[in-house]
Formats: structure tokens, C-alpha cells, sequence
């Protein structure tokens, strides 16, 4: 069950990042894991941290918590800025994740539709 679903992704889970300074726990940014659809394209969750300081507006950590505030003020700003990138639907992009046990390189041959494989590899 996701928290969030259409026809392209699913939010799995959400996870809220902190740091904490001088005792107190500050809180940094909104993680949202990612299924892109179908499935079977797209055969890995991605998480996606949405980070405040990379963001066209700051989205509070109230609006992680609440449903309703989380649609109306998280999903446009995921969609407009995090989208494409998150599950490399656009031409522009090439963004991996991987644990320690998946290489980046192994993910690009096998993410589904619209991965892009590395160029130059180190």
C-alpha cells in the first residue's frame, strides 16, 4: 500500500532527515521513497531527499506529517522539481542510487525506461 499513487509513481514511505546541534534536533529534509510504474520498468524503489536549500520553496516538516498538506504542498513541488530526475524520465538527466551491493552501473542497464547509462566510467 503507498501513501501516495498515480498512474506514473507510487510514494512508498516517507523518512524525515535530521541533524542534530547543540541538543537539538534540526530538522534537514523530507525523504521520499519512489516506485515508478509499472513496476516491472522500473524494478527499484529510489529514495528522494528533498532537500531545503535545493528547493524553489521551502516545504516545513509539517508537511511531511499531515496527508492532506503533504498532496497539496509536497506533491507539486516532487512533481515540478524531482520527478523526472528521481526515475530519469527526461533526456536531461542521469541520477543513480544504489546500495553498496548494486553499482550504479549495473543499475543503468537494468532501471527500465528512460535509464541512462554512464558515459565514462572512473
Amino acid at each position: 500500500m503507498s501513501i501516495y499513487s498515480t498512474d506514473r509513481y507510487e510514494i512508498i514511505s516517507i523518512m524525515k532527515h535530521y541533524k542534530k546541534q547543540n541538543n537539538n534536533s534540526i530538522f534537514l529534509t523530507g525523504v521520499l521513497f519512489i516506485q515508478g510504474l509499472p513496476r516491472q520498468d522500473y524494478p527499484f524503489v529510489v529514495p528522494n531527499g528533498m532537500d531545503k536549500e535545493d528547493l524553489h520553496a521551502h516545504i516545513p516538516e509539517e508537511d511531511f506529517d499531515n496527508l492532506n498538506r503533504f498532496i497539496a504542498n509536497v506533491i507539486p513541488v516532487y512533481e515540478k522539481h524531482y520527478y523526472e530526475k528521481s526515475l530519469n524520465v527526461g533526456a536531461d538527466y542521469e541520477l543513480y542510487h544504489a546500495n553498496s551491493a548494486i553499482s550504479p552501473i549495473s543499475m543503468a542497464t537494468s532501471s527500465g525506461v528512460g535509464a541512462i547509462k554512464p558515459t565514462c566510467v572512473a
